[in-house]
């Protein structure tokens, strides 16, 4: 099992904020990652099948904040991963787009684009304490955000630099 990455201090703020008890652990997040033979060229596969396994790991912790009066709860329970990413999904599917409709010495511009979004998405998921309450979530629901979403970004990463 994987232990919070919340501090302490994030951990007692949303217990009182929520009036919940957080588990202190969650589910093992290379359950969720993608297969190591995983195989694509296309930057934008590689992320939308990460995307899709993690939105669909979020839908039954999404019904339960659908049951919320807290707005920001109702946002991730709407949007599911887009609720929670604060506009990453959005700059980093218009770089990947970008590079994927580039060609010749545009390309380099655009991988290097590419690589500033997938840097910014990296950062976020390792300090957003949303995402890490979304993980470890006190309804008992065992997510992984973090880990398939890092492992497409430093595939996407490792081919852009290629």
């Amino acid at each position: 099992m994987a232990e919070s990455s919340l501090s302490d201090t994030q951990i007692n703020f949303i217990e009182q904020f929520l009036k919940v008890k957080l588990p202190a652990q969650t589910a093992d997040p290379a359950e969720f990652v993608l297969d190591d033979d995983y195989v694509s060229d296309n930057p934008a596969d590689i992320w939308l099948d990460a995307k899709g396994q993690v939105d669909a790991t979020l839908s039954p912790l999404m019904s339960e904040l659908a049951k919320s009066d807290d707005p920001n709860l109702t946002r991730i329970a709407r949007f599911g991963l887009s609720g929670v990413t604060k506009g990453n999904n959005t700059a980093l599917m218009a770089a990947i787009l970008n590079f994927n409709g580039s060609s010749g010495a545009a390309r380099a511009g655009s991988a290097q684009a590419l690589g500033k979004e997938i840097d910014t998405y990296s950062e976020f998921l390792g300090s957003d304490p949303i995402v890490a309450l979304c993980e470890n979530n006190p309804f008992g629901h065992a997510l992984a955000i973090r880990a398939p979403l890092i492992k497409a970004l430093n595939t996407m990463k490792t081919m852009i630099s290629a």
